[in-house]
């Protein structure tokens, strides 16, 4: 009662009553502290920086992004009671996406008082609007509680915003679709991308860092999956790291393919923190089955190293036993009969159908050397007809 009467009397910056009205709105709840709620906005308070603000923004998505999730699985574990696990779950994945917190944020009329950047990008390409959601969920958390947050999320947000009976029949990932279908069928599955003549092709490229010229990545920026990095990227932004890290994670997905499974273990079933340390200290171990051959243990051994300098590469792997007998120029030209080729063709129009890709805008890049040797050969490997230097 007292908290509730000294509400009243908290001065505000007269340019934020609009916006606090809004929010009011939206959330059904009388603020006890506006700052909070300016805080979820990125509003500067107080003589804030906007350093500071920023901060406190990310503070407050951080819990609402903790909070949302339990009060939806709450959500739907009573409207669905008989749902089983792999339901409830998707239904909540499905919910809490992106693209989902995007539209219900834009429903509620969020994106009208967010401080847009001077990028200017659309509601559909970016996550602010969702991100900007979760904040005011913790801003109402923090100064409201549990109880309040509840009726906010369940009723203003869940019961007005979204249809559930539509979320239910929405596929937000055909691959889990397949997936459950193969399993269901009892059908053993692997995902390779394959050409229309049933050559293998390398894809998603969307992790990469360029070297120096002396075969570093400038400023030892990283970038990569946990379960593939090497222990020089582990150990922090001050030690450098070069192309070396590329025969690490060659090593780590030979062994998955391997024994289907990665070496170091994978999220969520471990921590990073975890696989980190089990990468650092070089522990795996092979299953007794499959049974893995002596020559190939020495490759992903060689390329597992944990000291980049004796680390396989290029000429050490390909000079392997195991490979013996491969005409890799028979390979490279494409030469070599697939073992599958896939039964329908595609037409001239599908032929590099590049619709579904979001279009590349060529970064300005800081150096301009040549490619190395061995950055050459990747190119080709990669499919490119001309390299150039770097501009």
């Amino acid at each position: 009662m007292l908290r509730t009467l000294l509400s009243y009397f908290k001065t505000v910056p007269a340019e934020s009553k609009e916006l606090l009205a809004a929010i009011r709105g939206m959330t059904g709840v009388r603020p006890y502290d506006p700052n909070i709620y300016l805080a979820a906005f990125r509003r500067k308070v107080d003589d804030q920086s906007q350093k500071n603000a920023n901060m406190r923004y990310e503070r407050l998505e951080y819990l609402g992004d903790a909070v949302l999730g339990v009060l939806m699985a709450e959500y739907l574990y009573d409207k669905y009671p008989n749902g089983d696990e792999g339901y409830l779950t998707s239904m909540r994945s499905k919910v809490v996406s992106r693209k989902a917190l995007n539209r219900i944020a834009v429903k509620m009329g969020i994106p009208d008082w967010m401080q847009h950047s001077t990028r200017g990008r659309r509601i559909g390409t970016t996550s602010v609007p969702g991100n900007t959601l979760e904040a005011l969920v913790g801003a109402v958390y923090v100064d409201r509680g549990w109880n309040d947050t509840k009726i906010f999320v369940h009723k203003h947000l869940l019961d007005a915003h979204v249809n559930f009976n539509r979320v239910e029949k929405e596929v937000i990932s055909y691959k889990s679709l397949l997936i459950e279908w193969v399993q269901r069928q009892k059908k053993t599955f692997e995902f390779v991308v394959l050409d229309e003549n049933g050559h293998i092709r390398l894809v998603d490229f969307g992790l990469a860092s360029y070297v120096d010229q002396h075969g570093f990545v400038d400023k030892s920026k990283s970038s990569g999956t946990a379960e593939y990095l090497a222990p020089e990227i582990t150990r922090g932004m001050e030690e450098k790291h070069g192309i070396g890290v590329d025969w690490w994670a060659l090593g780590v997905v030979m062994f998955e393919m391997l024994t289907g499974k990665p070496p170091f273990g994978a999220r969520p079933q471990r921590k990073k923190y975890e696989i980190f340390m089990k990468i650092n200290a070089g522990s795996y171990t092979w299953p007794r089955r499959p049974a893995v051959s002596a020559a190939v243990k020495k490759v992903v051994s060689g390329l597992l190293s944990l000291n980049p300098t004796s680390r396989f590469g290029y000429d050490r792997t390909m000079s392997s036993p195991w490979f013996e007998g491969l005409d890799w120029n028979m390979i490279e030209s494409r030469r070599v009969r697939p073992p599958i080729i896939p039964k329908e063709k595609l037409s001239n129009k599908a032929v590099g159908d590049h619709s579904h890709f979001k279009a590349w805008k060529e970064p300005r890049y800081k150096v301009s050397e040549k490619l190395t040797s061995a950055e050459k050969a990747y190119s080709d490997i990669c499919g490119t007809d001309e390299v150039g230097s770097l501009k």
